[in-house]
């Protein structure tokens, strides 16, 4: 028999034959009608009788059934990250070296540490064993030898690389998959008292298939029929896309963006770098000293820039005017054009707060791919939380170009690896000349309108013409974990 909810099957009854007592069972399909491997007892001969208890139980029975088998797949996809049968870590093997010796480790500290610490508190998700609380009780896990299953104790630099090469890996990935970004494990992370903000972020593929493909950001048509292009309505495009590089993919601060000169634009060997020294008007240097850093800057937005100080014959400060206050309008009008090119709408970009500090999070979330270690991941966000053995990366001197260039590099493979993965060329003869091209292995880009309302004016909404994808992904929101971060102003600081 089976009940119907308008089209939908929510269970059918039969009779379990293979008890001693041959009673009624329902056998449970989910919201969508389709069948599911759940069968609930109905505890009745009576056919009435069970048909209302399994009415009465089955949304009880079913969460049941689905929080059992999430956990055991969660526990699973741990148990197997570091072996053969993980699809997973073959993937992630191609990007990550690993030697066998530290496979085997890792595995190990996963499966006689992490698993038990989790089913001991019955943590069953990533979104659970991912919060800062869980983390911290987690290393008091470790570091207590009658708590954890091995009796033993580890120390605390153990625990925090343990934690940073072998967890977290795991977690990025899996989010990461899904177009979900990672609520990073940190184990420095800082929680402010009361309730989080939230922040809205623009998906890895989205993000990465229009900040650089040139396509999006030209001026080629002005006008189709009356309605103009917005790049070609907004004037400083280049200015503004160049913002949108440095934000996303050198995690700098709007100041610290505003307030770049040509001399920082530097080299280390053969990799490009920028050496982050002032974020202040009057010159005093950066908000913290951790701030002083060297962002390694990947080829392409090294053309783009080098590309616009020539265009603007530019001697010194790379934007700033010489004002005596900052302005954010540009940061601001820089935000909401990227956003818009992405696809998604003015109301999209409020309700789910999209601000250009949202860009400097979308860069903690790639390079933590990129470099296990948390401290060297604070180095590049400039942040004060570091651990004693990590000060010395305030002295960039005393650690020795290689070793700067060397993990500069990885964060520039990491871009190279996604900007491959979304990007091909091939050869094409242009106005009668061979060139490489690039093309999008997303779908072919469209023309749509879009909505606009300059910050700085008043006037009202105005419709304009964008380049963009067809289907932009979901807008990820996130709590906000740096301690720095500041609401956007729309005129001066």
């Amino acid at each position: 028999m089976a009940i119907l909810n308008g089209e939908t099957r929510l269970f059918r009854l039969y009779i379990n034959t293979y008890t001693k007592d041959p009673i009624y069972y329902a056998h449970l399909f989910n919201d969508d009608g389709k069948q599911t491997d759940a069968r609930m007892s109905c505890k009745t001969t009576d056919k009435e009788k069970a048909e209302l208890f399994a009415i009465e139980n089955r949304e009880i029975f079913l969460q049941e059934y689905y929080d059992k088998k999430n956990k055991e797949d969660f526990y699973k996809l741990l148990s197997e990250y570091y072996t053969e049968k993980s699809d997973l870590f073959k993937k992630a093997r191609q990007k990550r070296k690993l030697r066998e010796k530290q496979i085997k480790k890792y595995n190990g500290f996963v499966n006689n540490y992490f698993i038990p610490f989790l089913q001991a508190r019955k943590i069953t998700n990533i979104k659970n064993a991912n919060s800062k609380k869980a983390i911290e009780d987690f290393q008091l896990y470790c570091q207590d030898e009658k708590q954890n299953k091995l009796k033993f104790s580890l120390s605390a630099k153990t625990i925090n690389n343990n934690i940073s090469c072998a967890i977290a890996p795991i977690f990025n990935q899996v989010l990461e998959e899904k177009s979900v970004f990672a609520l990073n494990i940190n184990i420095n992370l800082r929680e402010e008292e009361g309730e989080k903000k939230t922040i809205g972020l623009i998906p890895i593929r989205t993000t990465f298939s229009i900040l650089l493909n040139d396509l999006f950001w030209e001026k080629g048509k002005k006008k189709d029929g009356k309605m103009q292009f917005l790049v070609y309505k907004i004037r400083n495009t280049k200015r503004y896309r160049l913002f949108c590089l440095l934000g996303n993919l050198c995690g700098l601060r709007n100041s610290e963006i505003l307030l770049l000169r040509k001399e920082n634009v530097m080299s280390i060997g053969k990799t490009y770098f920028l050496n982050i020294e002032n974020s202040r008007i009057d010159g005093t240097g950066t908000k913290t000293q951790a701030g002083k850093r060297l962002i390694p800057l990947h080829p392409i937005i090294y053309s783009k820039l080098i590309e616009y100080i020539k265009e603007h014959n530019i001697k010194d400060y790379i934007f700033w005017a010489g004002s005596k206050t900052i302005n954010y309008t540009d940061f601001v009008r820089a935000k909401i054009m990227f956003s818009l090119l992405c696809g998604y709408d003015e109301k999209s970009i409020k309700e789910h707060n999209i601000v250009f500090y949202s860009f400097r999070h979308f860069y903690k979330t790639i390079i933590t791919n990129a470099l296990h270690e948390i401290e060297l991941v604070e180095y590049y966000m400039g942040h004060t939380n570091r651990s004693d053995m990590k000060k010395n990366y305030l002295h960039l001197g005393s650690v020795g170009n290689k070793y700067i260039e060397e993990n500069g590099q990885k964060i520039i493979d990491v871009i190279d690896n996604y900007y491959n993965d979304l990007f091909s060329t091939k050869k094409e003869k242009i106005n009668g000349k061979e060139k490489m091209s690039h093309y999008s292995n997303l779908q072919e880009p469209i023309i749509k309108e879009a909505i606009y309302t300059d910050p700085a004016h008043y006037r009202g909404a105005k419709k304009y013409l964008i380049w963009t994808i067809p289907d932009p992904e979901k807008i990820i929101d996130v709590e906000d974990y740096d301690e720095d971060t500041q609401e956007e102003k729309p005129m001066t600081e």
